[in-house]
């Protein structure tokens, strides 16, 4: 049995929890995590700092992913429990 040592720790908000995360494809060093409180954060695990809080839903996210456009444009799509697909431009949304 391999005993791993916890590196870092990132608390995001005050409440809920994470429902999906991902390494991002996309931009390099980046965790996407999803919320069960509606927001999407984009996180830089190597010193744990949050680069970017998404606020969309009013519900708990159930899915996410990244996608490209045919024209080469990197979007995030969610999906709430709120009855709603959000897409977002990581690149645009203004860091909170």
């Amino acid at each position: 049995m391999t005993n791993f040592t916890l590196r870092l720790t990132v608390t995001v908000g005050q409440y809920g929890g994470f429902s999906n995360l991902f390494w991002s494809a996309f931009f390099p060093n980046t965790l996407v995590c999803a919320s069960t409180m509606g927001d999407v954060t984009i996180i830089d695990p190597r010193n744990g700092s949050i680069m970017k809080t998404i606020k969309g839903h009013v519900a708990p996210i159930n899915d996410i992913k990244e996608f490209q456009t045919l024209e080469g444009q990197k979007l995030l799509v969610t999906a709430g429990d709120d009855n709603q697909c959000l897409i977002f431009d990581p690149t645009k949304v203004a860091a909170e």
